[in-house]
């Protein structure tokens, strides 16, 4: 029974001890990408204008204080809003807050590289959505106009 008992103090002392690391690794990793996220000193505003000469969609970042506004502007319709980014393993996505045509607010997204968005235009059947429909591709890459 002696044997027992302490065996059972030694195990739970061990679970105890490994859910502890856990943590702490935990709260460390998120410290790690939060300091990569604050300490970017990148400026993405700017125009972007499609690479494609048919599809004259131009989207514009405008940054005041540590946020980001952005203005899409597509044939006679125009979007703006807020923008998020969001830095992730080195590799940074920015998300527009309103709504574009006829999808939900925060449901486009892009991909940012070496001053180039770039943006899945239409889903498939499984998952359907359709951003710009006078851009007939799958993806649209916005270079940024100097």
């Amino acid at each position: 029974m002696k044997n027992i008992t302490i065996f059972l103090l030694a195990v739970s002392s061990l679970l105890f001890s490994c859910n502890n690391q856990n943590t702490e690794n935990k709260e460390e990793n998120i410290s790690d990408s939060a300091a990569k996220v604050e300490t970017s000193t990148s400026d993405y505003s700017g125009t972007y204008k499609a690479d494609e000469p048919a599809c004259t969609i131009s989207i514009t970042l405008s940054k005041s204080g540590e946020q980001y506004t952005y203005s899409i502007a597509e044939d006679k319709k125009q979007y703006t809003g807020n923008l998020s980014i969001e830095d992730s393993n080195g590799e940074v996505y920015f998300t527009f807050g309103s709504e574009i045509g006829e999808n939900k607010a925060g449901s486009l997204s892009a991909k940012y590289e070496e001053n180039t968005l770039t943006i899945q235009n239409y889903g498939n059947a499984m998952n359907e959505f359709h951003f710009f429909k006078q851009c007939d591709l799958k993806y649209i890459v916005f270079t940024k106009q100097n």
